[in-house]
């Protein structure tokens, strides 16, 4: 069988499509297939389909995620997975009773689990990205006892002294810039995350910027409920929203 290679420019093409076009401009022109309650996908030609899953945060609500199918003979090239593991068997079961194919290759658009969620799924573990992959679970770890430097915050760069430090415990502390603060967290699976208890110092900042600063930071505790991790990188977010602030 003649494996087909995608180099980094078909990826990055591949991608912008999935960040930009609107999936229900896509709906309304192409058949729709319903494989699940909460998975359905649209078929753009005989080899390519995006397939749409709707997941439920509770703090948050239900949201869509979407990703792409691309199917050479046998082998089918994965963009993306549904967010949980059950939704992601379900697609590549489909793929292989509907279609003859198995996933021989995976790429994520980006690192969150709209994108990853469904990594461990058992039908995923012969890709080739598999052990590329793999640290996924194991960098979850290298999330605490490090000094997380505050480094962007609702998409705005800047030097400030905040910063924030995992215990092993399941305490949280660290700096807002002027105030300290401390309390809880929680990490789950599929890299959500929560904060709790959370008390700062009331020292009297006279820098209007810092002063902002510990507002939004503070805020930001309070709404984000997952996270993206590399072994230098530390992002807090929200559902699929934008980043809400960058630590390094």
């Amino acid at each position: 069988m003649k494996k087909v290679v995608l180099n980094h420019l078909v990826i990055e093409v591949i991608t912008v499509f999935l960040s930009v076009f609107q999936i229900s401009v896509l709906a309304s022109n192409y058949k729709i297939i319903r494989i699940s309650d909460d998975i359905e996908l649209i078929k753009l030609s005989k080899k390519a389909y995006v397939h749409v899953s709707v997941s439920e945060i509770a703090s948050f609500g239900k949201f869509s995620s979407n990703g792409l199918i691309l199917v050479n003979g046998d082998e089918a090239f994965l963009f993306d997975t549904p967010v949980t593991n059950s939704q992601t068997e379900i697609l590549v079961k489909w793929m292989a009773d509907t279609l003859s194919a198995t996933v021989s290759t995976f790429v994520p658009k980006h690192w969150h689990d709209d994108c990853l969620g469904g990594l461990e799924t058992s039908k995923l573990v012969a890709c080739k990205s598999m052990k590329e992959m793999a640290t996924k679970t194991e960098v979850k770890t290298e999330i605490t006892d490090k000094h997380w430097k505050l480094v962007e915050l609702s998409g705005i760069s800047g030097e400030t002294n905040a910063h924030i430090i995992f215990r092993t415990d399941g305490t949280v502390s660290g700096d807002f810039g002027c105030n300290g603060f401390h309390g809880a967290y929680v990490l789950q699976e599929e890299s959500w995350i929560n904060f709790d208890k959370l008390l700062n110092t009331q020292k009297m900042c006279f820098d209007t910027n810092v002063m902002n600063i510990e507002s939004e930071i503070s805020r930001v505790l309070q709404i984000a409920d997952n996270y993206n991790l590399t072994p230098t990188l530390l992002v807090l977010n929200r559902a699929r929203m934008a980043s809400l602030a960058r630590f390094e």
